[in-house]
């Protein structure tokens, strides 16, 4: 029973951190017309220009299909444009315009403004050990995630003789 209240616990704090990580950094992504989750993907677009939705896919942990309708949406709205590679044109490249530079810095500044000076009042330890302790949850899930991979391999349907 205690993997049950292990998983409802950690369940419950993950579903009210980002609550409140959508709370707190609204009044930042809503003058841009942004949820954190497309922010989070102009942000990574920005540190690598001309990445592919295959690789924002991947380093953002996201299924493909929709990274690919996330990024068609910002398109839309003139955020980001896409391209064919000059290499190879069967690949499909993207990068911010304008108006997405604009949208990260404007939406940066807002959170630096706000949030830095409520990090800096805390000390480097708690810091450290709130990232720290992710990093251990995470490993934690990894280790549990092979193992269920590795039981579902080495498990055999029993046939009738």
């Amino acid at each position: 029973m205690e993997i049950i209240r292990f998983k409802n616990t950690i369940w419950d704090e993950l579903r009210l951190v980002n609550e409140k990580m959508e709370r707190v950094f609204r009044d930042s992504t809503d003058p841009c017309g942004l949820t954190l989750m497309q922010l989070r993907l102009l942000v990574e677009i920005a540190e690598h220009p001309n990445t592919t939705v295959g690789s924002l896919s991947k380093t953002m942990s996201m299924a493909g299909a929709n990274c690919s309708v996330m990024c068609k949406r910002l398109e839309k709205c003139g955020l980001i444009e896409r391209f064919r590679s000059p290499e190879d044109e069967r690949v499909v490249q993207m990068r911010l315009t304008e108006a997405g530079s604009n949208a990260v810095e404007e939406t940066t500044r807002s959170l630096r403004q706000r949030y830095e000076p409520i990090i800096h009042q805390e000390p480097r330890e708690n810091i450290n050990a709130i990232l720290d302790g992710l990093s251990r949850l995470n490993d934690l899930l990894v280790r549990m995630e092979e193992a269920s991979c590795s039981d579902s391999t080495n498990t055999s349907i029993p046939t009738k003789e």
